[in-house]
């Protein structure tokens, strides 16, 4: 695992605890195997969570309402990984990411069959995984790119920040056009 140059996390899958973590991952984040496993435990963890509370917020505010508000809070977190953070607050930051990712799924699935209707939600939500394959893909060669450049992930992850607030009045038009158009 060690000899590897990507970031590897061993994890026991009865138990969703990160087990190791390579001097990969240690090495590109500063952080000792211990502290790198405790980070990727919290966000799983607290990934099992956000999947039911930011379902309960779709159900509350609509899906795409749910996507703008998980759009700038990623943003907002994303700013907190870069400002040098004590490991614990972290650690926080950590598990609000895990749970805004997990959050996402139910926020997407809400406004796409709010969107589409039921009866194409399987289709579009089909597609939605079909294209996302790629892009993530592509960001995560532009992440690497980006680090081998600049010996920071700071420029990616400030581009993904302002991305995901350009996301914001993109989810709510959405919800708006579709609430004006049901009225």
């Amino acid at each position: 695992m060690d000899a590897s140059a990507d970031m590897i996390a061993l994890v026991d899958r009865a138990t969703m605890r990160f087990l190791d973590v390579n001097s990969t991952m240690c090495e590109l984040l500063g952080y000792s195997r211990e502290e790198g496993a405790v980070l990727q435990t919290v966000m799983s963890f607290c990934g099992m969570a956000g999947s039911i509370v930011f379902g309960w917020v779709a159900d509350r505010i609509g899906g795409a309402r749910g996507l703008a508000l998980l759009a700038f809070n990623m943003a907002v977190l994303l700013g907190l990984t870069m400002v040098g953070l004590p490991f614990w607050a972290l650690a926080v930051v950590f598990g609000l990411f895990g749970m805004h990712g997990a959050g996402m799924v139910p926020n997407f699935g809400r406004a796409l069959a709010h969107s589409l209707g039921q009866a194409s939600f399987s289709r579009a939500f089909g597609l939605k995984s079909a294209l996302g394959v790629p892009i993530t893909g592509a960001a995560i060669w532009a992440m690497g790119a980006t680090f081998t450049r600049t010996g920071s992930y700071a420029l990616a992850l400030s581009v993904v920040a302002v991305l995901m607030l350009a996301a914001v009045p993109l989810a709510w038009s959405a919800w708006k056009l579709r609430a004006d158009s049901v009225a």
